[in-house]
């Protein structure tokens, strides 16, 4: 066998404690050896773990590395293919033949010399290093041993090693135990060892979790990972975790009744099929373990259920954490080897069930596809689109095309249940293609489920999650569709001449998805802007537009001239950023001919906003929800280049002067004394917008002022039962929660916060169980859900009176400045677009809120 069982030091073990003696090559070189400790002693960095890989690669013919592509941090991604040097000479007639399998029109035959495809990904939560520091003792068994068994499962498959999932957060959380690490490890679960500062290395570098993004694919982690995944279909994949101290180990399956119905149940007996190789490969070194408990198989963006759905089988692997070298736990001191150890048993076993399992495997995967194009045959699709906003509904093509889904463009004009659909702004999903199986579980809109606890969100439809017009369409359209597209509203937008004689200012609409991007880009350049406050038509040097609200204008005759003073400059120092916007934003520019408007406002009206440049300070640190937090920074940062910065909740009070917005996310502001709320309170009346998302709404509410923008409070139904069974008290209790679904609401496109919205009708994320009734003042309601607002996922009956008709976005004036109240989180993860034009209206439009009464 290919393991030892002997014990050894509490916080270093030689490589015997984790691999079999047997011979190797020598060539290759070992773990120990060339990182100078053994495996255990310290958390490995990613540099480390990069460079050991790379030295097998130069030393073994078993292994070619593959840099996949770079984290924000810079951070190399990784994909180390082993087999014999025999098949990975061929490595692309294998990949292409291997796909061949599920390929319609092909749909080959598996055989007898195909190998079998197993991905081993390690440590997408960076603090749950066990998987990562386990990863070059699995590379150095493959790469070395020349055992019958190892040889055999070379020859048998393509094992694709991913060694670290999450580098950046891995590099936090490695620095972190190291430089607090005791010389003689202290398993005192207290000690700062095993109490990580915030953020924590479990997410990446935007505080996102990469472990739900598989399917949303917002970070260049994932969309490396998927370009693998998608180009080489893999048969098995293996997620390696980490879970509570005291726990012991999980391998799935899950619990039966929480998989994802579109889940075939031969991928559960399957997965179990697998299992029984990994309860005898821990039963044989000792180590307690479970399965079929706490863990479901439902959200399809998770690792070890994204290939569920795809003829592959996704296997999560949860090992309790030591969070450091050394832990006391329930079950004794829990020692970071023995962490190490299951995780590399496991996957020698994983990867032993695969080659022992090829041919079911393979015929599995093949027989899926099969079916599945069987299916999908003459089946429809979805027609998708915004003809106001053709990026918006680009980013969603671009996605589909990362999952290897394909969309059709549009040659005509088409109207299906009420909503206009254009080419060049919209898109058909057919279901006849490989993915259709996949289309489902991104479109899917279930309000009805078998069970009522979810370990993850209930809901995640794709065109919902961005905002868009979508209909599912019972059969194919039998004309108006061209050819497959790559891409949509991804062209340069129109530049009119910047330098017209006749030329007054320069304008754009508000209503593309980059509108934020250009805005910021004219700010930072010191453009002087205003914005349109309700739809005007002007003469332009291409005829007359109609600018909708929050079009943004720059007149000419208040531009800073050479010398500083305004004056008109046709085209001058702004003619370069105005290319950007073009070429690089995709935005149309206008040349506006005359101050007078056709219909409207004049470009003198006193009803254009000015807009300044936005200071944005954003509450983060230890007290707040680093998910949250991320993903407003991301927004802001990463995605429209608009400056943020980021301060602990004990600097804020303090530091107010000279910022524009304040934002908080969930957290826990009782930290705050009186005086501190009382400073923020005269900032805010002195012209500050005070912005407060999810449960920091809370706090708003528990602020003893009427002009903090109060609300009335909501309950959800309590039971009446007297007496209930005391094992049913944990699945009651989890039934009530809120873990995300999708409500349709109603949003007021008149309200500033709401500009660039075309339709009333809005599809938003709710993952908490906060209820308000909206505002008694009936003008600062910005979005209020529907009367019956489930769209998809799961909602408690309790809750169905108290989220009818609630308020989701409250904007109130408070003194010169403005109080905005986010019931619902406007950036869910990175892939909300629909909604993230909200927070960014805040940033750019919430100084100019206006008093309103009833």
């Amino acid at each position: 066998m290919f393991l030892c069982s002997g014990r050894t030091p509490a916080d270093a073990a030689p490589i015997s404690y984790y691999l079999s003696d047997v011979p190797r090559i020598s060539a290759v070189p070992d773990p120990e050896s060339f990182l100078g400790a053994e495996i255990g002693e310290w958390h490995l960095r990613p540099d480390q773990i990069v460079a050991y890989v790379d030295a097998v690669d130069a030393a073994s013919d078993r292994v070619q590395v593959v840099r996949t592509g770079r984290t924000y941090e810079g951070r190399p991604l990784l994909a180390a293919y082993v087999s014999t040097p025999e098949n990975l000479a061929r490595l692309e007639e294998i990949r292409t033949a291997h796909a061949s399998m599920s390929e319609p029109g092909v749909f080959r035959e598996p055989e007898s010399n195909d190998p079998v495809v197993v991905y081993l990904g390690y440590s997408i939560h960076g603090n749950e290093s066990s998987g990562s520091n386990a990863a070059p003792l699995v590379l150095y068994q493959l790469a070395s041993a020349e055992d019958e068994e190892t040889e055999r499962w070379l020859e048998n498959a393509i094992i694709i090693l991913d060694p670290m999932m999450n580098p950046d957060g891995l590099a936090r959380f490695a620095h972190w135990t190291n430089t607090n690490r005791s010389l003689h490890p202290n398993p005192d679960p207290k000690d700062r060892e095993h109490d990580e500062d915030w953020p924590g290395g479990r997410t990446n570098h935007y505080h996102f979790d990469l472990n739900r993004d598989w399917l949303p694919a917002m970070h260049p982690e994932s969309r490396a990972r998927l370009s693998v995944f998608q180009s080489w279909r893999p048969n098995v994949l293996a997620d390696f975790h980490e879970m509570g101290s005291n726990g012991t180990y999980f391998f799935q399956p899950g619990v039966p009744s929480r998989r994802n119905p579109r889940t075939p149940e031969e991928n559960v007996r399957l997965t179990d099929r697998i299992a029984d190789y990994h309860r005898e490969a821990l039963d044989e070194i000792g180590s307690l373990y479970y399965s079929q408990e706490s863990f479901d198989d439902f959200y399809y963006g998770k690792g070890s259920t994204y290939p569920d759905v795809q003829g592959a089988v996704g296997i999560l692997f949860e090992q309790a954490s030591s969070r450091g070298n050394r832990q006391s736990t329930v079950n004794g001191e829990l020692e970071f080897s023995f962490t190490i150890r299951n995780q590399v048993t496991t996957s020698f076993s994983t990867v032993a069930a695969s080659v022992d399992l090829r041919d079911e495997l393979l015929d599995y995967q093949k027989r899926f596809y099969e079916d599945a194009w069987k299916e999908s045959k003459g089946s429809g699709g979805w027609l998708i689109g915004d003809r106001f906003d053709p990026q918006r509904a680009g980013q969603l093509v671009e996605l589909l095309r990362i999952h290897g889904v394909e969309a059709k463009g549009l040659t005509e004009r088409m109207e299906r249940g009420g909503r206009v659909f254009e080419p060049g702004s919209a898109f058909f999903v057919p279901y006849a293609q490989r993915q259709s199986r996949l289309i489902h579980g991104m479109m899917d809109r279930n309000t009805t489920f078998t069970d009522s606890l979810f370990y993850d969100v209930s809901a995640w439809s794709l065109p919902l999650a961005f905002g868009l017009d979508s209909i599912e369409l019972g059969s194919t359209p039998g004309k108006g569709l061209g050819p497959v597209i790559e891409s949509l509203g991804a062209s340069s937008g129109s530049l009119a001449d910047l330098q017209h004689p006749d030329a007054v200012a320069y304008a754009f609409s508000w209503d593309r998805y980059w509108a934020p991007r250009a805005l910021s880009r004219l700010l930072d350049a010191g453009a002087r802007v205003r914005i349109v406050t309700r739809p005007t038509s002007v003469s332009t040097t291409q005829g007359d537009v109609v600018l909708g609200r929050g079009s943004v204008l720059v007149p000419l005759g208040i531009q800073r001239g050479s010398s500083g003073s305004p004056g008109m400059q046709r085209g001058s120092s702004l003619e370069p950023t105005l290319r950007k916007v073009a070429t690089e934003d995709g935005i149309d520019v206008h040349v506006i001919t005359s101050g007078h408007a056709n219909v409207g406002l004049d470009l003198g009206s006193p009803s254009l906003r000015s807009i300044e440049r936005p200071k944005v300070l954003l509450a983060a640190g230890p007290g707040t929800s680093s998910y949250e937090t991320g993903a407003i920074w991301h927004l802001l940062d990463a995605r429209y280049g608009i400056r943020v910065t980021r301060a602990n909740l004990t600097a804020i009070p303090g530091a107010l002067s000279g910022y524009t917005h304040l934002i908080l996310t969930s957290g826990d502001y009782s930290r705050w004394s009186e005086d501190d709320v009382a400073t923020i309170r005269k900032w805010v009346e002195g012209g500050g917008v005070l912005v407060a998302v999810e449960s920091a709404v809370k706090w708003i509410q528990g602020i003893q002022a009427a002009e903090w923008a109060k609300l009335e409070a909501r309950s959800e139904l309590e039971s009446t039962a007297d007496r209930l069974p005391y094992e049913s008290a944990g699945p009651r209790r989890g039934a009530r929660a809120l873990g995300g679904a999708i409500f349709s609401a109603e949003v007021d496109p008149t309200h500033p916060l709401a500009y660039g919205y075309h339709d009333t009708d809005l599809a938003v994320f709710r993952g908490s169980k906060q209820f308000y009734s909206p505002s008694p003042n009936p003008y600062e309601t910005v979005v209020r859900l529907q009367k019956e607002p489930l769209v998809a996922g799961y909602l408690h009956p309790s809750q169905r009176g108290a989220v009818s008709g609630s308020a989701s976005l409250v904007a109130r004036k408070m003194g010169r400045g403005s109080v905005v109240l986010f019931v619902d989180d406007p950036t869910f993860r990175a892939f909300w677009l629909g909604t993230q034009r909200l927070l960014l209206n805040t940033v750019f439009f919430g100084t100019t809120i206006e008093g309103t009464q009833r």
